[in-house]
């Protein structure tokens, strides 16, 4: 029997997911976020991250033997789940995550802005 494997997820910084006519804003997507950790419910398994002034919770239910630190920087890859009955509603299920203290956001941003330009002029050309 063979088995899907997870889908990498798409590097989206939380400012373009708060767009509702965001491309990357759709159920069940596979997202790569970045933020820094403001908030961790040991009991819920739910973190808060936050960029700039955008928040988005994460579910980390499925992490094991992870210890969070607030202020600290972190990337989590998982997928979209916005709720159907309030569509401002948003978080990530988290399927992994790693620290990332010590990384330059503005430089992660600018090189993210590059790939996306690389990207979309390769598949345009193809």
């Amino acid at each position: 029997m063979e088995r899907a494997l997870p889908m990498p997820g798409t590097p989206v910084l939380l400012r373009e997911l708060l767009q509702p006519s965001s491309p990357f804003r759709t159920q069940s997507a596979s997202l790569r976020v970045l933020g820094r950790l403001e908030r961790y419910h040991a009991e819920s398994g739910v973190a808060v991250i936050v960029q700039g002034d955008v928040r988005l919770g994460v579910d980390t239910q499925f992490l094991r033997n992870m210890h969070f630190r607030e202020g600290s920087l972190y990337q989590f890859i998982g997928e979209l789940r916005i709720e159907p009955a309030n569509e401002n509603l948003i978080l990530v299920q988290a399927r992994v995550a790693r620290n990332v203290d010590g990384l330059d956001v503005d430089l992660y941003e600018k090189s993210l802005e590059l790939r996306r330009r690389y990207e979309k002029k390769m598949f345009a050309s193809s």
